[in-house]
């Protein structure tokens, strides 16, 4: 069974049986905290990526990758063979090459801080590596809306402010996919169907039919 992000709200509300305002205004925390949870508990192969990039000559660091998490793998293509950095502690990496004016063939790599690896030798070249790691996805409470919507007057725009006349909530508008179907940022809490639905910038309206989140809990998790 898989889940969207509204379809997740309704069924932890549902096994809770609670409705109370705070509970509800809190579940994006408890589904990131769980997302969280599972990150670090398991190495799913759907949380592995690759990445190719290169190495700057005379540069011991290199940057990883905004959603990295930890590594699988490094390699270096060395006169068209692949050959594996082994990952270590920073300290051990400084260690071996502790004056970092001295360069080779990269041998070990090690993880400096969130945004950079620590090389050792510094490359003597710009060597073209690859990278396998296991990445964060999005959250499901940072993911997109699908609103479909009947009985349109006027004509929806992208960055288009969106309010619910009855539930109050609001979403902004990042695309078009039909002219009946927008692609929203994902709302604080939840719109109600039958509603009608109004741009801030257009003046267009709209009774809704449906809102659902683009992704799914199976593709995640």
């Amino acid at each position: 069974m898989s889940f969207t992000y509204s379809t997740l709200k309704t069924a932890l509300k549902d096994y809770t049986q609670n409705d109370e305002t705070s509970f509800v205004s809190n579940l994006p925390l408890f589904i990131r905290l769980a997302e969280e949870r599972i990150l670090k508990s398991v190495q799913l192969s759907v949380f592995e990526k690759n990445a190719s990039g290169t190495m700057t000559a005379n540069n011991q660091f290199l940057t990883a990758p905004s959603d990295f998490l930890s590594a699988n793998s490094l390699t270096v293509t060395n006169s068209n063979n692949f050959e594996y950095l082994h990952f270590k502690e920073t300290e051990f990496v400084r260690s071996y090459n502790p004056n970092p004016a001295t360069t080779g063939t990269p041998k070990y790599y090690g993880l400096f801080d969130v945004d950079n690896f620590l090389i050792a030798p510094t490359p003597d070249s710009g060597y073209t590596v690859n990278l396998s790691y296991f990445y964060r996805p999005t959250s499901l409470t940072q993911s997109l809306f699908q609103v479909s919507l009947n009985s349109i007057t006027g004509t929806f725009t992208t960055s288009d402010t969106i309010t619910g006349s009855s539930s109050g909530e609001t979403a902004t508008v990042s695309a078009l996919p039909s002219s009946t179907v927008l692609t929203t940022t994902i709302p604080s809490g939840d719109f109600t169907v039958g509603e009608t639905i109004t741009g801030s910038s257009s003046g267009a309206t709209g009774t809704l039919v449906s809102a659902q989140s683009v992704r799914y809990l199976l593709q995640l998790f």
